[in-house]
């Protein structure tokens, strides 16, 4: 799956000339990150990526990894936090209480429009943080 949606959003870079792909585990992620592409995305090469760990998540990492995959060493990335998608949970959470005893239809539409809001809010105020859309 997330390969799937790493290959969805190297397709909207051609005229990128760095892409910088944050990830919670990525020194877990990248280990076999090759032969799984080459398996599932024959006809699309891999983009050079600069591969690194948020912020948040970095220091549950082991120093090695804290080391190679961190943003506050990494050129070209500004003050990025690398937790864009772990902002949406803290305003998904304040659902929680009402979704949790309701039927699962009601449950993802209610969800949906929770996203949905997320998303144009995002889009409304493009500029004042960063874009990361949720599905």
């Amino acid at each position: 799956c997330a390969d799937f949606s790493l290959n969805g959003a190297l397709q909207t870079t051609n005229e990128t000339e760095q892409v910088v792909l944050a990830y919670d585990v990525m020194c877990q992620y990248i280990v076999n990150l090759m032969q799984r592409w080459n398996m599932q995305f024959p006809d699309t090469p891999l983009k050079t990526m600069k591969n690194v760990i948020g912020k948040m998540h970095a220091h549950t990492h082991l120093d090695v990894c804290q080391y190679r995959y961190s943003l506050y060493y990494t050129k070209g990335v500004g003050r990025t936090d690398g937790e864009q998608a772990e902002r949406f949970w803290s305003e998904a959470n304040q659902v929680a209480g009402s979704t949790k005893q309701m039927n699962p239809g009601n449950r993802c539409d209610t969800l949906d429009d929770v996203i949905n809001d997320w998303n144009k809010s995002k889009m409304v105020h493009f500029g004042a943080y960063t874009l990361s859309i949720v599905h």
